[in-house]
């Protein structure tokens, strides 16, 4: 081999090296210029929780965790499965890191948890597997990420609010989480126990999100304390006479459809009193078996030829939620005002009252 190709593979080997090196560079360059037009979005947990009886932790696991906006639909900022023990993370009031993401700076919408599994830890020791009724909770609210900066939500889970047990004994947990958006916070990581500590920043959003027994997420929704449930092949259900909805921070959720019923009421006990001065009082509690509609009305007459008369009907249906209406009507010879209520109740009170 001769001095000139020992040459030319010498320079064909320098220029294989140099633009190498080049290739790196430029791809360091292109990567440094995206972060520098993204910002930072940090997601954590903790749990403001009230004591809960005869039991110690409840440890709930985070799969997965998804941001949506209207251009990019749905972005996964992390899915590694993370255990959260809710109770010990209330009592030394902590907040711990689940994601840390690099975003196009923007609003976004909604976020969507996946919670794989929840342990309940008796205070004997005993660990229980609860029952969920979906996997997949979804949290509207708007989350701000602008560029070189950074945003943090916070999912506060309230194990006291989300922790029911069925008639069996067994634990349903049906997930009550607020969440708190902040943009440009500055925060701080421990980095051994993932502790986030974040100062400054602005709040964009507060939502307050429960599951109810279908897996469906209801704003200012919490299953009722007192609700009575059962697990039926493996689903949720609310067994009758019990209400399964209670409001958080007092913000029930109104259902403006009527219900009507159509089936002939059960009347269980009757009771009446008549007074020598016409007065009479009549109260019957009644229970619609076929239709269990709950409904409360009040309908007065003044005025006209007409004795005054008060009507006051309640009834039920656990299927209704609150229903409210009203009517006044005022003619020449009197005024007539109609006003009703639909409620749950499996039960039903009626008070007839004639003057």
């Amino acid at each position: 081999m001769n001095r000139t190709t020992l040459g030319v593979l010498f320079l064909i080997i320098i220029i294989a090296i140099a633009g190498f090196f080049f290739i790196r560079w430029d791809h360091r360059q292109n990567e440094k210029t995206q972060q520098d037009l993204q910002g930072v979005l940090m997601v954590s947990v903790t749990d403001p929780s009230a004591h809960l009886e005869n039991v110690s932790e409840i440890r709930l696991t985070l799969s997965k965790i998804e941001i949506h906006s209207k251009d990019k639909n749905w972005t996964t900022l992390s899915d590694k499965s993370q255990t959260f023990p809710l109770l010990a993370l209330d009592q030394s009031k902590e907040t711990r890191l689940y994601a840390e993401e690099r975003l196009d700076p923007g609003e976004y919408d909604q976020v969507r948890a996946t919670v794989s599994g929840v342990t309940v830890v008796s205070a004997d020791g005993t660990e229980t597997q609860a029952v969920l009724p979906s996997q997949e909770m979804t949290i509207s609210g708007n989350i701000v990420v602008n560029k070189q900066a950074t945003s943090t939500i916070k999912l506060s889970f309230s194990a006291s609010q989300s922790l029911r047990k069925a008639v069996s004994g067994t634990y349903v947990f049906a997930p009550v989480v607020k969440m708190e958006a902040r943009k440009d916070a500055t925060t701080q990581v421990d980095q051994t126990t993932q502790t986030v500590q974040e100062t400054d920043g602005s709040v964009t959003s507060e939502t307050t999100v429960g599951m109810d027994v279908d897996g469906q997420s209801k704003l200012n929704f919490h299953l009722a304390p007192d609700i009575h449930l059962e697990i039926v092949n493996g689903a949720i259900q609310v067994l009758a006479g019990t209400d399964e909805s209670s409001s958080t921070d007092g913000n029930a959720e109104t259902n403006t459809e009527s219900t009507t019923t159509n089936a002939a009421d059960t009347n269980e006990n009757a009771t009446s009193t008549t007074s020598d001065a016409g007065v009479g009082i009549n109260v019957n509690t009644e229970k619609d078996t076929a239709i269990n509609n709950t409904a409360a009305s009040i309908h007065a007459e003044i005025g006209g030829s007409g004795n005054p008369n008060l009507n006051v009907h309640v009834g039920g249906n656990t299927k209704a939620k609150t229903n409210l209406h009203a009517n006044v009507n005022i003619g020449e010879t009197g005024a007539d005002i109609d006003a009703g209520i639909s409620i749950k109740n499996p039960s039903g009170l009626k008070l007839n009252i004639h003057l």
